[in-house]
Parts: structure tokens; C-alpha cells; sequence
């Protein structure tokens, strides 16, 4: 038996550094994996004219008809690994009313949500303006984070693909 022991105990003393290494390899590579969900809480059409006061905007006439477009973008953390420096890197003109705090780190498993406003320019065909209600005008939404170790990953977010399971890509920044 005491063989045994330090039979052990020998390869304790040669695995045990490795181990160590191993563990910060791995620790390294652990992706946070943040989900998007995005639906549309309020779309309207705004007729050329006018812009009340009530909606902030800088310019005081509205030259075209224009849609306005309002969502819910809510990021989850679907791993146990916490993600920071969280922010939108595309589309840039994205006009988010919350700001994304880039100090507040998301903790796994645990969601936050932020609304923003979309404007355009609202297609006066009754087809085409109906059917622009039903999709989101930017293809995809880049947002970066950073795992523990300080290395960048992203979520590409796409809100028209049809197929759920595809609208979230994971990768890394290189």
C-alpha cells in the first residue's frame, strides 16, 4: 500500500502543474452566450407635417411620411459565465433610450432589456406599407462582450430570420 501512495503522490507532482495550466487554459476560452430576443411593441405610421412637440425630435417638419418602429431588445445570459463590457457595435444608428451601461457586467442566467426607437422612411403603397410592420429594418444587431479573462466575443442578431434557432451566431473577436 504505501506503493501506492507514492505512486500517487509522484504523479500528483507531475500532473499537478498541468492541471493548474489547464484549468486557465479553459477558463480562458469560456464563452458567455448571450441570446437576443427583440419584439415590436409599437409601429405607426407618421404622416408628413408637423412633429408634435411631445417626440423630441430636433428637426420641426417632418418633409416624408415616415414609420416609427419601437422594440423590446432583450439580451440574456444562457451560460454560467459572466459577460462584460457589453455594447452595440452595429447597426450604429440605432438610437437606444436606455444606454447600454458597458460597466455593468450580465451575470449568467440573468436578462436584461432595453428599448430603442427605429425611424425610416414609410412606403405609401398600401402592400408595402403594411408589410413594413412586420419586419425590422436593420438585418442584424453586433453586440461584443468580454468573458472573465478579458477575451472579446459577439452575438450577431438576427430578428427576421424565420428559423428561431438561427437568429442568434456566437463568435469570437479576433
Amino acid at each position: 500500500m504505501p506503493e501506492a501512495l507514492t505512486l500517487f503522490s509522484a504523479v500528483k507532482g507531475l500532473v499537478g502543474p498541468f492541471g493548474s495550466i489547464g484549468k486557465e487554459i479553459i477558463k480562458r476560452f469560456n464563452q458567455p452566450k448571450l441570446a437576443c430576443w427583440m419584439p415590436l411593441t409599437t409601429g405607426r405610421h407618421m404622416p408628413a407635417g408637423d412633429i408634435p412637440p411631445d417626440q423630441g425630435f430636433s428637426r420641426a417638419y417632418r418633409v416624408e411620411d415616415e414609420i416609427l418602429w419601437q422594440y423590446k431588445l432583450t439580451i440574456t445570459n444562457n451560460s454560467l459565465h459572466t459577460a462584460y463590457k457589453l455594447r452595440l457595435v452595429e447597426p450604429e444608428s440605432t438610437h437606444l433610450e436606455q444606454i447600454m451601461d458597458y460597466t455593468v457586467p450580465l451575470e449568467g442566467h440573468k436578462s436584461v432589456t432595453y428599448a430603442f426607437t427605429v425611424i425610416g422612411a414609410f412606403d405609401s403603397s398600401e402592400e408595402a406599407g403594411i408589410a413594413q410592420f412586420d419586419y425590422c429594418p436593420y438585418e442584424e444587431f453586433r453586440i461584443e462582450y468580454e468573458n472573465a479573462s478579458g477575451r472579446r466575443f459577439y452575438t450577431l442578431f438576427k430578428p427576421n430570420e424565420f428559423k428561431i434557432e438561427l437568429r442568434n451566431e456566437y463568435g469570437s473577436v479576433k
